[in-house]
């Protein structure tokens, strides 16, 4: 399983610069276009917070290959992270690709279902593995707010 110390990772960092492609080239024409309450975050800080978040999910999935012993509940939660990822690509493919806001809402409640289900899943496993994913809960709940009131402002 110790492959899986740089599967994982990569597969963290394939995400972000997926995300970041997706995201960047609609960043100058369409997304600046659109009208957003007064509360949004710069740019630049949701890069930040985006990369500490990812950072921790790095940080709690080498804690889960490292400290937990491979079992139904390790594929379990494997297969959740993974799931997570897509669904954090997908919102970005909806939003910044396709300029679907709405759709992006909806699937940001997945996605935000997915980091608490890992939240739950991991926690017997590794408690502080668990809690870095905290973070992120709280993060992807903010952004279902903002997401909101984008679609609702457009």
């Amino acid at each position: 399983m110790k492959w899986l110390y740089v599967i994982l990772p990569a597969l963290v960092v394939v995400t972000m610069v997926a995300g970041s492609m997706v995201t960047g080239s609609n960043i100058p024409g369409w997304y600046n276009g659109l009208k957003f309450p007064s509360w949004t975050p710069p740019g630049a800080v949701i890069g930040m917070i985006w990369t500490v978040i990812f950072s921790l999910f790095i940080v709690s999935a080498i804690l889960l290959v490292k400290n937990v012993a491979v079992g139904q509940r390790f594929y379990v939660v494997l297969g959740l992270m993974v799931l997570n990822l897509v669904l954090n690509y997908l919102w970005s493919a909806l939003f910044f690709g396709a300029h679907q806001i709405g759709w992006a809402l909806a699937e940001l409640v997945i996605l935000e279902l997915s980091v608490w289900a890992i939240i739950v899943a991991l926690y017997p496993l590794s408690t502080v593995g668990a809690l870095l994913f905290l973070p992120y809960a709280f993060w992807v709940a903010f952004a279902g707010v903002l997401n909101f009131m984008i679609w609702k402002l457009n």
